[in-house]
């Protein structure tokens, strides 16, 4: 049976919840620098993690380099570029083999294949013709093979439909590039910072029994609706409904219509190119409830009206321990 909290209303994140065991815990208003650096002599970010004793500069590898170079510039949709081809094969099957996983790369392999078959598609039309990206009305009458106007005008038809439906399938794939490429170096960042931590959540299960799986996503915007100008590094999503653990429960879906989550797994939303230490911190809050969930119910019920949204409270336990994960330490 489910369990509610109807005494009164929780205000979390600027989302107002009644009736739902629903806990998003945000980290703080962001107060610390952007994590990212820009290179003078490159347009690709380097990324560098802060808010410990020795700043470490994290260098792109090669994968990240090349599909990060190719989603700021302008190309031919026509043209097949491998360095998605590469960023996948080498990061994807993390996302495959554990628990923990990069949300963004699989929305990235999703509509990188409907891409190419669409690609595909629009080749296997425009090569009897030598037809191109560029190519005009005009010109494709004047050149044409075709013996008559009307077979030109529905071969044109034709190929400007496909080459439409491709130019949508292009851009809808690039625009998950840089989102799957942040969330890849935060996740990386994050095993570095805090290991223990990594090995943690990759090993919980759900109330049911199945594995319980913790998905990260990258925002470009990751803002509380209620308060105008307020930007947070990141939040967690953990809800309990119908005695299973999910971030897709109801009321989160009413809530935060456009965060992902998934109905039997927790989620993390960070701004684009957070650190380790951010998503370290978003886990602590997402180990806390895990383990104490009910004593954190309890923690809510008692504080009544006095109870901070977010997870921050002076004596708020779940964030207690998501400032002991983000300095590398585990709660218990």
């Amino acid at each position: 049976m489910q369990n509610y909290l109807p005494i009164y209303k929780i205000w979390l994140s600027g989302i107002l919840f009644l009736g739902w065991n629903v806990f998003v815990a945000s980290a703080q208003l962001l107060p610390r620098q952007p994590t990212v650096v820009n290179h003078i002599d490159s347009i690709v970010p380097r990324f560098i993690k802060s808010n410990i004793e020795d700043q470490i500069i994290f260098e792109p590898t090669r994968e990240m380099d090349d599909v990060l170079r190719y989603a700021r510039s302008t190309v031919d949709p026509m043209k097949r570029n491998l360095s998605t081809d590469q960023f996948l094969r080498r990061y994807l099957p993390y996302s495959q083999t554990r628990l923990m996983k990069n949300g963004d790369i699989a929305y990235l392999e999703f509509y990188y294949h409907k891409y190419l078959t669409t690609l595909k598609e629009c080749l296997a039309i425009a090569n009897p013709h030598n037809l191109e990206f560029i190519t005009s009305r005009r010109a494709f009458f004047k050149n044409a093979s075709l013996e008559t106007r009307k077979e030109k005008r529905r071969y044109w038809r034709k190929f400007d439909t496909k080459r439409n439906e491709l130019i949508t399938n292009f851009f809808s794939f690039r625009e998950h590039i840089i989102p799957a490429v942040s969330t890849e170096v935060a996740m990386i960042l994050q095993e570095e910072h805090f290991p223990e931590l990594t090995a943690s959540m990759n090993k919980l299960q759900n109330l049911d029994k199945s594995p319980l799986e913790v998905t990260i996503y990258s925002n470009r915007i990751l803002a509380i609706p209620e308060k105008k100008n307020a930007t947070i590094a990141g939040l967690s999503i953990i809800s309990k409904c119908e005695d299973i653990f999910t971030s897709g429960s109801p009321a989160v879906r009413n809530a935060y219509p456009g965060l992902r989550g998934s109905n039997k797994g927790l989620a993390v939303h960070l701004r684009l190119f957070e650190d380790g230490v951010t998503l370290s911190h978003e886990l602590g809050h997402l180990y806390y409830l895990y383990y104490k969930w009910e004593e954190y119910v309890s923690y809510i019920r008692r504080k009544g009206k006095d109870y901070e949204p977010g997870g921050h409270g002076p004596d708020d336990p779940s964030g207690l321990a998501a400032r002991m994960t983000e300095n590398g330490q585990m709660p218990f």
